[in-house]
């Protein structure tokens, strides 16, 4: 089964949101976050994201503890892509009925998520449409600032550079669509809803300590997200991780290795393009975060490709 059995078709999506960015009066447009200058040095950034299909498991088992950091990490983790600081958070609680103990479990939890990502709750929306809404839709809405000169676009990324792989906890938030179709939810729900890693604040202490050169969050689209870094040099993924967890059983319900590293992130949440003698930095600060870490391949003279030597050892070109 493919995502497009789920009724995501990834090659529509690239054409509406090629449409969509024409729209964009910004800074980096079509990267991980955008920015607007507001001064010839400083730079807002701001970045909304949601939960989506995820919410379907957390009713399904009655289960609403965690799914708001999810919320808040999408967000966050897309921002600090850039070397940008979230500062300020709203959040987005659509329901198809008033249930306060539901509600007030979601926002705790996207407390506790600003919490951890350094980040202030200053306000937001909770919308009850019975009319309209079915289930649960939970997302945010992140601001933060920076400045020009650190930005991190990938554009400083050259060959041979070493790539770093941050360990997932499962899923994330992403390609839930196709994993409800082919899971048996039941057996696999508390494994669905493990939260995502908040990476911010390690990646935002790294870029204080080395010259980071690119930076992936890998969500929506899985690996393909990294070209959005340099298309002069491919990325050699080369020592991903076996499949751990969830993925053992994707793996077993989804045969196309392809399709796979299409749609999850396999284990590895962020990728971040650093120069080979900061590899022992990165990897060192990343345990201080409880965050595990390891060298997951390089860059080469290319145009872009990402080239993942699987599980089975077969190779994958994205």
């Amino acid at each position: 089964m493919k995502y497009s059995d789920a009724g995501i078709d990834l090659n529509k999506l690239a054409k509406i949101k090629k449409s969509i960015l024409s729209s964009y009066e910004v800074m980096l447009k079509g990267h991980f976050s955008s920015v607007v200058p507001y001064n010839s040095s400083s730079y807002f950034s701001i970045h909304t994201d949601g939960v989506g299909t995820k919410t379907l498991i957390a009713e399904k088992l009655d289960s609403w503890d965690s799914i708001g950091i999810d919320a808040i990490a999408m967000n966050v983790n897309d921002m600090c892509c850039i070397n940008c600081k979230p500062l300020l958070a709203v959040d987005y609680i659509a329901c198809k009925e008033q249930n306060d103990e539901i509600i007030e479990k979601i926002i705790k939890s996207i407390s506790k998520a600003c919490k951890i990502a350094n980040v202030r709750l200053v306000g937001g929306e909770t919308a009850i449409l019975p009319d309209l809404m079915k289930g649960y839709d939970v997302s945010a809405t992140c601001f933060g600032t920076g400045k020009l000169k650190d930005l991190v676009t990938g554009e400083s990324i050259s060959h041979n550079d070493t790539i770093i792989g941050l360990k997932s906890s499962g899923m994330h938030s992403n390609g839930y669509s196709l994993a409800r179709k082919v899971l048996d939810i039941e057996k696999f729900g508390k494994e669905l809803l493990k939260p995502t890693i908040i990476y911010s604040p390690y990646v935002l202490q790294l870029c204080k300590k080395i010259k980071v050169k690119g930076i992936a969050h890998i969500t929506g689209n899985a690996f393909t997200k990294i070209k959005r870094l340099n298309n002069k040099f491919d990325f050699v993924l080369n020592n991903m991780p076996k499949p751990f967890g969830i993925f053992k059983a994707l793996v077993e319900s989804i045969k196309d290795e392809k399709e796979l590293y299409s749609v999850f992130n396999m284990g590895i949440g962020m990728i971040i393009v650093v120069n080979q003698e900061d590899e022992n930095t990165a990897i060192d600060l990343a345990k201080k975060f409880g965050i595990e870490a390891l060298n997951i391949g390089h860059t080469e003279k290319g145009i872009g490709k990402i080239k993942i030597t699987t599980f089975s050892n077969n190779q994958v070109v994205l």
